[in-house]
């Protein structure tokens, strides 16, 4: 294959005849895969919500069908899921080992979650056999063998949209290439102003996204908006939406597939966290705008999708009073799960809860009572420590004094919940609120964290 970078826009009657297109377009799948080449196919594997949250199952198919007629030997398929989530619990909810041997091809488990009864020693081994040790800016992750050792690498990405960067890119789709432990951004402590102010998270998110990249870049990058989540997304939410948007965007370079991503959709690359960083740069290919392109015209596309909110305290939640401060984009982003998670399965649960004053960010609004207030963050519990509501008020009897006259005393206000973290985990959040609230005034939230927690997770 030649270093020319192209990328094809198509659409048609259903994904398999888009994905067909798009890819002879490109040379046709030969152009990409030789015969007796193994193949790993990275795919979304996000959530138990299936489709569109995870990858778009006949889109999948086709892809499999087109490595086969090339002659491939063997076709891995795998990905990272969601925090605290094993691909064995995706897989078991949704069949999906079954499904794609059916195909004959192999669901790898990337975490190893389906080795169960196994020694310390034996887990440790498998880790070491599974995972090559990579340095990353002097941070060490673990990457897969499979992939790195696969002779052709496809990147099949389900576009939807995302918080932080507008839709979800095939760079993001490759972040989860990774357990999720290594995607942690962690910032530096005692520094929750600097964090702040230059929003390290995101700095740092950015930075690891494109390290991860460079690892392994994709042969074949198949960017699937033809049934496209737009509104809340990405993971199914209360106020998500699927938009028939009917094209499909392939790429033998994936900087340049997502860069004419975000041109359908409307959207300017040069404002995109991810694409302005390599922009800026100069990463990559030289002139984006040289890209050689194929298929739809690009300049006769007009789309317009419902993007998610942009601001937390434009999320209603029943119950929640929004008290915001300054707020870095990793405490967004897990406040954003976190909401949104709370109006669309916990509709009933929130019934039973008190009103409550939900504080986020560095120097938080004051809450509306000193009852039940929620401090979502290392930056709302830090920076309320002198606040009053911190303390309440109290008649009480003085022992200091000989009579014991009336008194009134001050005393810590137990009617706050502190969520702890920078950002916060969202199981962990989730598994707050149950001790909190109780158990029995949440019965919803009870059901899905006993399904959750049954056994360890990995990644």
């Amino acid at each position: 294959m030649n270093n020319e970078v192209s990328v094809s826009i198509t659409t048609g009657d259903n994904p398999k005849d888009a994905v067909i297109k798009g890819i002879n377009n490109l040379g046709g799948i030969s152009k990409f895969i030789e015969k007796d080449e193994t193949v790993f196919i990275k795919i979304n594997l996000t959530t138990i919500t299936g489709f569109p949250s995870n990858v778009n199952f006949n889109t999948l198919i086709e892809v499999i069908k087109l490595c086969k007629t090339a002659g491939a030997k063997k076709i891995y398929i795998g990905s990272f899921p969601f925090e605290n989530l094993s691909i064995k619990d995706v897989s078991d909810e949704l069949g999906l080992k079954e499904f794609i041997e059916y195909y004959d091809s192999e669901l790898v488990f990337l975490d190893n979650s389906d080795k169960i009864k196994i020694s310390k020693e034996e887990k440790l081994k498998l880790q070491n056999d599974s995972f090559k040790e990579v340095e990353v800016q002097d941070f060490i992750i673990q990457y897969p063998k499979i992939i790195l050792n696969t002779d052709k690498f496809i990147c099949l990405n389900q576009v939807n949209v995302h918080p932080l960067f507008d839709i979800h890119l095939s760079l993001l789709n490759l972040f989860s290439c990774i357990p999720f432990k290594f995607r942690k951004i962690f910032p530096k402590e005692n520094a929750v102003k600097d964090n702040i102010i230059t929003d390290q998270y995101k700095k740092k998110l950015i930075s690891r996204i494109l390290d991860i990249y460079e690892i392994k870049k994709p042969n074949l990058v198949i960017n699937d908006l033809f049934y496209f989540m737009e509104g809340a997304g990405p993971f199914i939410y209360k106020d998500s939406k699927i938009n028939p948007i009917k094209y499909i965007v392939c790429g033998n370079e994936a900087i340049a597939t997502d860069y004419i991503t975000l041109k359908i959709l409307g959207l300017n690359p040069k404002k995109n966290f991810l694409m302005s960083h390599w922009i800026e740069k100069n990463i990559g290919i030289s002139n984006l705008e040289k890209i050689n392109l194929s298929g739809e015209n690009l300049e006769d596309i007009n789309l317009t999708f419902k993007q998610c909110k942009k601001r937390i305290e434009d999320i209603y939640v029943q119950k929640l009073n929004i008290k915001k401060g300054q707020i870095c984009s990793g405490c967004f982003l897990q406040s954003y799960y976190l909401l949104n998670f709370l109006k669309t399965f916990m509709l009933k649960d929130l019934n039973y809860l008190p009103q409550c004053s939900y504080l986020i960010g560095t120097n938080p609004l004051e809450p509306d009572s000193p009852n039940n207030i929620i401090l979502y963050g290392d930056c709302a519990i830090k920076t309320t420590e002198k606040r009053e509501f911190r303390t309440i008020e109290k008649e009480g009897r003085d022992i200091k004094t000989l009579f014991l006259k009336k008194a009134i005393m001050e005393k810590k206000n137990k009617k706050i919940l502190e969520v702890p973290g920078c950002p916060p985990n969202l199981q962990d959040t989730l598994n707050i609120f149950l001790r909190y609230f109780k158990k029995s005034n949440l019965p919803a939230l009870n059901f899905y964290m006993k399904k959750l927690n049954k056994t360890k997770k990995n990644g």
